[in-house]
């Protein structure tokens, strides 16, 4: 099915069975078509129970064939044990999209029931909406399949956020919450078990919606990371935010998704990762999602992170500020004109300069704020503003006025605290976003310059298939020779390929020849045990290093060889490798995701890299722009840039031995499982790689 008729048959079909329909609203079964007949559905309702004639005072049909006529859209009321029959049925009858309420499929380890579905679905061409799932609602449509009663004697706020949730009930309750808000809502799918149809698929369907402005995404866990980053980026071009929430940081979470729905929750890290690549806005619980929606979809964006803040209490002002800076947010400057225009409009014992003190002299002249607005967004140097209100003695009408009126395309988010809540609701139905916390404000405005500032990751390019060959016949020789592992010299050599510069040096199969090696390159040396039957050389001391003569270096070896073959190790040579000049030292390294595919990896590195763990990882292949960001991320970047009298690192040189890693990984993800370079040591001009552990699949 193409994604509009997904679509239509999501959010505008033409007809909906109900298969098992119950004559009771308040059963399960019943639900739905008590749903559709509350929404005031206007399309058909078809029944099918063959135990009865009528159904909630619609008429039933024995089967969907004898109901007759086209079927969009087929909700599933009936236990597991006849959904396959079910299925068939509408399958047969050309139904495009089928509804699978019931549980007790891969969740409850019954995986082969699952694959039936989607075997089903593959044949057939009828999208499958579950198992395991309450099913979707369009509320514009007054479709509702589902038996969800979230919007049970509710009069819906129909608007332009789109929610879809692997989980059915947080979902529901994300919905609710939206729509106490005032939160204006278009549609809400729940995915379940993703038979067939996946959060990334309806997220794309409804992305290319008109009426949708912003997704709300619920996900335990994905099958298929690049069609999520395909949907993320689509909304991205169509410039609709995608906010969402993804659990399973935990171990322990991570198990109860497994149990939940039998999802693949993957890294959290590399969805942190893939998350930021593709544009999305990731948050942690319910009211994110819901303060998200609110100012996502008022339509401004922020043009950069320069926040100025209005408030009526000094105190919360310079609070605000504090938050901002931990969110993100960059405290505009205001020039000494600018301070005297702010200063002309406010009481003299406010203060005029970011965080603005308007006092709380806006009980009784409540013009105050709509001049102090007018400046601010007249500011060259403020891109987004926040405004605190606390409890007033009177009639808000004229804040609320001024607020509602000030014409600007400066996002403007409004705190307004205290009060029985009126200024707040009606900021929000005159579509400005307004919250009951000032923390809650500035979280939401930083999601929206998130947004803004969000870059996603290009479609990868064509492999060079000279370098690609090259790397190939080192992998091929490794294979050849029985071998899961490259040694480090091999490792380099696969490096060497992609253009990636690594330390001067020359293997060695005798004390000897490594004297022999070091008088070649050059001294100081360092000598160290190669093979590709130990991972890590220095736990069993087969690391000898800034060795200046030949005694040391034929000692050192000696040792070395001595060791590893007390150790019982088969494969016994010598790596002599030039001393790399002082520098900082990176760890950098790349993997492939079992969700997301190829994803690199770089950070402070050395010895104490498991300790320091100062990493930070984006998606293979990576541009410069997106490494330079990931390097900046770092606790501890400021060691790149120089201190304590010590040179700086040359940045560009480390950023391109990331990339060029990060295409690597990309191009060769079939054979790769796992490259660790530890340490790259970067100094004034230059970077070199000083040691690399190639794993392969």
């Amino acid at each position: 099915m193409t994604r509009p008729d997904l679509l239509t048959a999501l959010t505008a079909p033409r007809a909906i069975a109900v298969i098992g329909a119950s004559a009771d609203p308040d059963k399960l079964s019943g639900r739905p078509v008590a749903g559709l007949l509350e929404a005031g559905y206007e399309g058909r309702i078809v029944c099918v129970n063959p135990a009865r004639d009528e159904v909630q005072g619609l008429p039933c049909h024995p089967t969907l064939a004898a109901a007759g006529g086209p079927i969009d859209l087929a909700v599933l009321t009936v236990p597991a044990s006849r959904v396959m029959a079910a299925l068939h049925e509408c399958a047969e009858a050309g139904v495009a999209l089928a509804v699978v309420f019931a549980s007790g499929f891969a969740e409850a380890g019954e995986a082969d029931l699952q694959d039936e579905l989607a075997r089903l679905a593959e044949s057939s061409g009828m999208r499958i909406l579950g198992p395991n799932c309450i099913g979707a609602m369009a509320l514009k449509n007054g479709v509702v399949a589902s038996f969800s009663r979230a919007l049970h004697g509710l009069e819906p706020v129909i608007g332009p956020v789109a929610l879809v949730s692997q989980s059915g009930a947080f979902g529901a309750c994300v919905l609710s919450a939206a729509q106490q808000a005032g939160i204006g809502v278009h549609s809400f799918v729940n995915t379940g078990n993703e038979a067939d149809l996946t959060v990334a698929e309806a997220m794309t369907a409804l992305a290319e919606d008109p009426e949708v402005g912003a997704l709300l995404v619920y996900t335990e866990g994905v099958s298929d990371g690049p069609e999520l980053l395909r949907a993320a980026r689509r909304a991205r071009e169509l410039d609709k935010p995608v906010v969402a929430i993804k659990v399973g940081r935990t171990a322990e979470g991570a198990l109860a998704v497994a149990s939940h729905t039998g999802a693949l929750t993957g890294s959290d890290a590399v969805y942190d990762a893939a998350f930021e690549a593709a544009g999305v806005v990731r948050v942690d619980g319910m009211a994110d999602l819901v303060d998200a929606a609110r100012i996502l979809t008022v339509g401004k964006r922020a043009a950069g992170d320069r926040l100025t803040v209005l408030s009526m209490s000094g105190g919360v002002g310079i609070l605000m500020t504090d938050l901002a800076g931990e969110l993100g947010l960059r405290q505009a400057e205001w020039d000494a004109e600018w301070q005297r225009r702010m200063a002309a409009v406010i009481p003299s014992y406010g203060s005029a300069a970011n965080p603005v003190d308007m006092t709380a002299q806006l009980n009784t002249e409540p013009e105050i704020l709509a001049c102090a607005l007018d400046i601010a967004c007249a500011h060259p140097g403020t891109d987004v503003i926040a405004v605190f209100i606390g409890v007033l003695a009177g009639d808000a009408t004229e804040l609320v006025d001024a607020l509602a009126r000030v014409e600007t395309d400066k996002p403007i988010v409004v705190a307004w605290t205290g009060g029985d809540g009126t200024p707040l609701r009606r900021l929000t139905e005159r579509g400005v976003p307004a919250y009951d916390d000032a923390n809650r404000a500035l979280r939401a405005l930083g999601m929206l310059v998130r947004h803004a500032g969000g870059s996603a990751t290009p479609a990868p390019t064509e492999p060079d298939p000279a370098r690609t060959a090259a790397a190939m016949k080192v992998i091929t020789r490794a294979r050849d020779a029985g071998h899961k592992q490259l040694d480090e010299a091999q490792s380099k050599e696969l490096l060497r390929a992609y253009g990636i510069p690594c330390t001067p040096e020359r293997p060695a199969t005798t004390p000897g020849d490594a004297v022999t090696a070091a008088a070649e390159i050059g001294f100081p040396v360092a000598v160290k045990l190669l093979s590709a039957d130990v991972a890590h050389k220095s736990d069993l001391g087969g690391v000898s290093l800034g060795l200046t003569g030949e005694t040391a270096v034929r000692d050192a070896a000696t040792e070395i060889m001595n060791l590893a073959r007390d150790a019982g190790i088969g494969d016994v040579r010598l790596l002599v490798q030039r001393m790399a000049a002082p520098g900082v030292e990176l760890i950098a390294g790349a993997r492939v995701d079992p969700v997301f595919g190829p994803v690199v990896m770089t950070g402070l590195g050395g010895v104490f890299v498991e300790v320091l763990q100062d990493t930070a990882l984006t998606l293979a292949p990576a541009e410069p722009g997106r490494v330079r960001e990931i390097l900046r991320s770092l606790r501890g970047s400021a060691l790149l840039h120089g201190v304590r009298g010590r040179p700086a690192a040359d940045e560009e040189a480390i950023v391109d031995i990331v990339v060029r890693l990060s295409e690597l990984a990309a191009d060769l993800a079939g054979e790769l499982a796992e490259i660790d370079i530890n340490p790259i040591i970067a100094g004034e001009t230059g970077a070199l790689v000083v040691d690399a552990l190639v794993v392969l699949q």
